[in-house]
């Protein structure tokens, strides 16, 4: 999409469902452009988008319920629904909640403010990781269990590989949502994005003060670094491997490694999109996340909040275990 063209079979010889308009090939009306080479057809409720927009063109008053933020989900309505139609959302304003601040949030000790701290991550006294679980403790600068029974410990959270845990809370989260510009964390932790780059986070390190954004920009086609580092190379050529975190088409392109089997065609090839794989038939020689009903996803799906695999077992584990009684 985007080419110079002369006459609309330029177009849709690459890429289905395109036209040639006013000298450059775009999607056909009716037809929603997808990276340079898919035109994709409206998407009626219950099924994948990857835009409010990709939703409104079938239906005005459905909307994308994110699976990843501002990557893709399915068609959801705000009320009620009829068939693949939304109808009219209710017009009765949600009930009001008084806010009340968790009672661990904030503790005192003697003089000082602490914040809990959740088994695993780095702690200062026991006080901090007693506010978080009574029966846990701050062992060599970790917060661990008082009681080890091989289940649960600092080494043995409890939550997926590859996910973000929220310090005060021990929530954990997908690594796709740190440093995305929302807070997730009760705390904000996983937007603590300046100078400090999380683990689970790409570090921007030629930009001063080193600036993170989340790992899913990274070779998503458009530079989001300040000096467009997160775009370096995103191209396999010589056959030395894509950058960690990425996938790498058939073809050698390299795109966000949270691409694969989201039902979106990704890579130029469609290899990001294996049937076998992706519908758990069979096994498969490339599976970031298995599912219990045997798909393989994207780690981005783990703890993301939303079912992506169809029988909700990548939001399981999704908060840090609790240490046995001391």
């Amino acid at each position: 999409m985007g080419s110079p063209c002369i006459i609309s079979e330029q177009c849709w010889q690459k890429v289905a469902n395109s036209v040639c308009h006013a000298g450059v090939c775009r999607c056909s009306k009716g037809y929603l452009q997808y990276r340079r080479h898919t035109c994709v057809p409206p998407a009626r409720v219950g099924e994948v988008c990857y835009s409010n927009t990709h939703c409104k063109m079938w239906d005005t008053e459905s909307q994308c319920d994110f699976l990843i933020p501002k990557l893709f989900g399915r068609c959801g309505c705000r009320g009620r629904v009829k068939g693949d139609r939304c109808l009219p959302a209710s017009r009765q304003p949600p009930p009001r909640i008084k806010h009340r601040p968790h009672a661990a949030e904030q503790l005192r000790h003697g003089e000082v403010l602490f914040h809990p701290v959740s088994l695993g991550l780095i702690c200062g006294s026991d006080e901090q990781c007693k506010a978080a679980d009574p029966n846990s403790i701050c062992r060599d600068g970790i917060c661990d269990c008082v009681v080890t029974n091989g289940t649960c410990s600092a080494a043995s959270t409890g939550c997926h590989k590859g996910t973000f845990q929220c310090r005060r809370s021990g929530k954990c989260i997908s690594w796709y949502m740190v440093c995305d510009g929302r807070t997730d964390c009760p705390g904000g932790e996983d937007e603590d994005c300046r100078g400090h780059c999380p683990r689970t986070a790409f570090k921007c390190a030629r930009s001063k003060p080193h600036q993170c954004i989340s790992a899913g920009l990274r070779c998503n086609g458009i530079p989001d670094c300040p000096a467009g580092e997160d775009e370096f190379n995103c191209k396999d050529l010589a056959n030395r491997g894509c950058p960690r975190g990425t996938y790498r088409c058939k073809d050698g392109t390299c795109i966000g490694g949270h691409e694969f089997c989201n039902a979106v065609l990704s890579c130029p090839d469609g290899s990001d999109e294996p049937e076998g794989a992706c519908l758990g038939r069979g096994p498969a020689h490339f599976c970031p996340f298995r599912c219990a009903n045997g798909r393989c996803r994207s780690t981005a799906v783990a703890c993301s909040g939303r079912d992506g695999c169809g029988d909700n077992s990548d939001e399981i584990n999704c908060s840090v275990c609790k240490c046995p009684k001391a």
